[in-house]
């Protein structure tokens, strides 16, 4: 039988081994296919104009990345609204897809490879969605920037005011 002061070091020694061989074997084991990281290159991007979302775009079109052609579409988005550009928000289809429309200047197409697959969305679904987000963000845009706006959240603020004055004065 062995005497317990050589079994506590073995057991010690066996217990500091054993972690490290299995991180060893974790490590060199082959991935699965849902183990897969995603290029972040390749993930999802919202376009979005003014923090409303308009679209998700998840494919590549003439290599640029979905990041590389959200970042595109708002800034043609920005550039159209800075100009005044009035116009209905429309669709057109074009072999790569589906292009989206201001006043007839193109602003971002819909590939074949952003729809969701998942939940079986056609081009004309993701399309009538990303012209009703676009058409609500677009008179959002325009109301915030009508001097009438301004003056009456201006006259909100003073008689809020007041009526704080008035509170406090009471107190």
């Amino acid at each position: 039988m062995f005497p317990m002061k050589r079994l506590i070091p073995l057991i010690t020694f066996l217990a500091l081994l054993w972690p490290a061989e299995a991180v060893a074997a974790e490590q060199t084991a082959p991935k699965g296919k849902a183990e897969k990281a995603i290029d972040p290159a390749l993930a999802p991007a919202i376009l979005k104009i003014q923090n409303r979302p308009i679209v998700t775009l998840r494919g590549t079109l003439l290599g640029y990345s979905p990041k590389q052609r959200t970042e595109a579409a708002e800034l043609r988005i920005g550039s159209a609204i800075e100009r005044g550009l009035r116009g209905p928000v429309t669709t057109r289809p074009i072999s790569e897809g589906l292009l989206v429309e201001i006043g007839g200047q193109g602003m971002f197409v819909i590939t074949p490879g952003d729809l969701n697959a998942l939940v079986d969305e056609t081009s004309e679904e993701v399309g009538a969605r990303a012209v009703q987000n676009l058409s609500t963000a677009l008179r959002e845009v325009e109301e915030s920037r009508r001097a009438e706006t301004f003056l009456r959240g201006a006259a909100y603020t003073a008689a809020a005011t007041v009526v704080l004055l008035l509170v406090l004065a009471g107190v």
